[in-house]
């Protein structure tokens, strides 16, 4: 028998991370010392844990996937820095319970760290180092949706308590500026990684096209198609919970259900991704369930697409975040406009009209999280990854359109990823005008 290769994804290798502490460091002042927790477990009920996933700017520094590991990264001169890993070694338990083998000498490959100590001993390495410094850099869980000092929610945060509590005399500063500075420009093996979990994206989508032109099942049984097929194509899971939304529930924006019937009419929204690796594709397409839209989703479909290409035409490096905003808000008021949703020329009537029908942001950074850490109070840079995600949500008819793709910015402009994937006959590429859409669907 022959025996396959998986087609999960390998690992990256050890450069890319040494080079991201680089980064980092010369981004620190002289003697400037700054800590990075890797995550622990999580216990959802009783000895059933959740799923590990690692801090996602802990693996970017390292491409540690264990628990409970540490980083400390001192900075000396203009052109050296210290650094120093603690993670434990599988012990008798996890040899025998998950198989682990995970030793220092491997964490020394995947990572490029030479010196790696227990867990134990860092508070040892702490104390001996932190004499060498004046300043502590500390990563805490920042979003603007989120406390951060939020205990239940943030371990570094219990950390940092400790720590400061230890050493009262240091001066304390935030990393995670200087770290969405670094992670919103991704890089080649980056981009690699999102390209290859946006084409398993792609051939999901193109999986359950029959099933869709068939109508008449349940939205979980599209989810489990495209759950096959995730696993199937490599991917380690969805990127997010899957959204599948049918008819009138196109309208709920995360709707998480998935468990309601498609008929032989109507259309239903799909938005999903797939994770490749630690890397995360995001996309949202709504298919007509048979052959073609019924005309008023039609409509509404082509003006979404619509202020999807013209926003796309827009994008490019040195654009301002304000001034983008400013576009988008100009170019969605004419299409709901256009489509009869906006009726006054009164400021204030317009905006709440707009706010009705349009609700969410268009663009979010995507990478090693969907939604990725980056700065959307400053400019577009070249290599940077946000989506491109504009909709139109007409509850009254029951019907939501949400196009979404995945978007770089180039030297002169930006590019749709998809346009940069290699085509063969599962990821051919993913239209986003109506009539090609469902002439794709079609074939």
């Amino acid at each position: 028998m022959k025996v396959r290769k998986s087609r999960r994804a390998k690992p990256i290798a050890n450069t890319f991370f040494k080079n991201n502490r680089t980064r980092l460091a010369a981004e620190l002042p002289l003697d400037a010392l700054a800590i990075v927790w890797g995550n622990n477990t999580y216990i959802h009920n009783g000895d059933s844990n959740y799923p590990f996933r690692q801090n996602t700017s802990f693996y970017y520094l390292t491409g540690i996937l264990e628990k409970n590991a540490v980083l400390l990264l001192m900075r000396k001169s203009d052109d050296s820095y210290d650094e120093l890993l603690c993670v434990d070694e599988a012990g008798t338990y996890e040899r025998l319970w998950t198989g682990s083998t995970f030793t220092h000498e491997k964490a020394a490959e995947i990572s490029g760290i030479r010196l790696i100590k227990p867990r134990s001993e860092f508070e040892t390495h702490l104390n001996q180092w932190s004499t060498s410094v004046e300043t502590l850099y500390f990563l805490l869980d920042e979003h603007r949706r989120r406390n951060p000092t939020a205990e239940a929610t943030n371990l570094n945060y219990q950390n940092l308590l400790k720590i400061r509590e230890r050493y009262p005399l240091h001066r304390y500063k935030r990393l995670a500026p200087l770290m969405k500075k670094l992670r919103s420009v991704k890089q080649p093996e980056e981009l690699e990684m999102i390209r290859s979990a946006l084409a398993i994206t792609v051939a999901m989508l193109t999986a359950i096209k029959p099933l869709v032109k068939k109508g008449n099942l349940l939205e979980y049984e599209l989810q489990a198609e495209l759950k096959r097929h995730l696993l199937l194509a490599g991917g380690a899971d969805f990127a997010y919970e899957p959204i599948i939304a049918g008819n009138e529930r196109s309208c709920i924006l995360h709707y998480l259900t998935n468990d309601k019937w498609l008929g032989q009419a109507g259309h239903v929204l799909l938005d999903i991704g797939a994770r490749y690796g630690e890397y995360n594709a995001d996309l949202t397409r709504v298919f007509p369930i048979g052959r073609q839209f019924l005309k008023r989703t039609a409509e509404i479909y082509d003006a979404v697409a619509s202020v999807h290409d013209n926003v796309l035409a827009f994008m490019k490096p040195g654009l301002s975040f304000k001034a983008y905003q400013e576009y988008v808000r100009a170019t969605m008021t004419e299409a709901l406009g256009k489509l009869g949703l906006i009726t006054s020329s009164d400021e204030k009537k317009q905006t709440e009209q707009y706010q009705k029908y349009f609700m969410h942001g268009i663009s979010h950074f995507l990478g090693l999280e969907v939604h990725d850490v980056g700065d959307l109070t400053g400019d577009f840079k070249e290599n940077m990854v946000l989506t491109l995600e504009p909709g139109i949500y007409v509850r009254e008819e029951g019907i939501g359109v949400r196009l979404e793709n995945d978007i770089l910015i180039t030297s002169d402009g930006a590019v749709n990823l998809l346009a940069t994937i290699t085509p063969d006959k599962n990821t051919a590429l993913l239209p986003t005008q109506r009539e090609a859409l469902e002439n794709w669907l079609l074939t």
